[in-house]
């Protein structure tokens, strides 16, 4: 036998026990993505859209589960992103300027693990308002749940408050879905003790996670 015959025996062997190459896709026409992978691992394919769209990508060391995807998606890229971290723990930050509202800046990865459900214990059960209550009541209440929350984003973003414009829902008594100027004070009017109470529960909720986001995309910027 040849050193030439020995040597080409060798590569073809070679060839027939080496796996697949893995392939992963990512184009956009127009505002439709279609995002396509043969095996390729979870974080490939994410870091392929990255490249193709130019937003950040935050916190992919954090995956604890990089499993090998194989999908064929097409849709907005906020749907195929869904779809491809369903059950894990992430956050989308957007634009806010006229130039880029609507696009994703940064996509961060905060648990970098799939989540699970709240058991009974940890659901709140939503509560449809009383026949009584007026138009009035659910605004004093998404004014003081604005006024709250807001202070928090807006020191996030460097950014000193001055109004903020809430979308108040009222269908449980009629009201319109109009929204409300909630920045410039006035007189809150007053809630029984009762009301006062819950309410202080849901913000202290609200604030509770809104803190925890925040916190997580400030470590998440850090770690990048």
């Amino acid at each position: 036998m040849s050193y030439r015959f020995l040597l080409a025996s060798t590569a073809f062997a070679a060839a027939l026990i080496a796996p697949a190459q893995a392939d992963v896709s990512a184009t956009r026409t127009d505002n439709t993505w279609q995002v396509s992978s043969d095996g390729e691992r979870l974080s490939e394919v994410l870091s392929a859209i990255q490249s193709e769209a130019g937003f950040r990508l935050v916190g992919l060391d954090r995956l604890e589960d990089d499993p090998a995807v194989e999908t064929d998606l097409s849709g907005s890229l906020p749907d195929v992103i869904s779809r491809l971290l369903q059950g894990y723990d992430y956050a989308v930050v957007y634009g806010e300027t006229p130039e880029t509202e609507g696009e994703i800046q940064r996509l961060v990865l905060l648990s970098g693990r799939a989540g699970s459900a709240p058991d009974d214990s940890q659901r709140i059960a939503p509560r449809r308002l009383e026949p009584g209550a007026s138009e009035e009541d659910g605004e004093r209440v998404a004014a003081m749940l604005a006024r709250q929350v807001q202070p928090l984003v807006d020191q996030d973003n460097g950014v000193e408050t001055t109004t903020t414009t809430v979308a108040v829902n009222t269908s449980g008594s009629g009201g319109s879905n109009d929204p409300t100027d909630t920045g410039g004070g006035g007189d809150d009017g007053e809630l029984d003790a009762e009301t006062q109470a819950q309410l202080a529960e849901a913000t202290r909720r609200a604030q509770a996670d809104l803190e925890a986001l925040v916190n997580s995309l400030r470590a998440a910027e850090n770690a990048d």
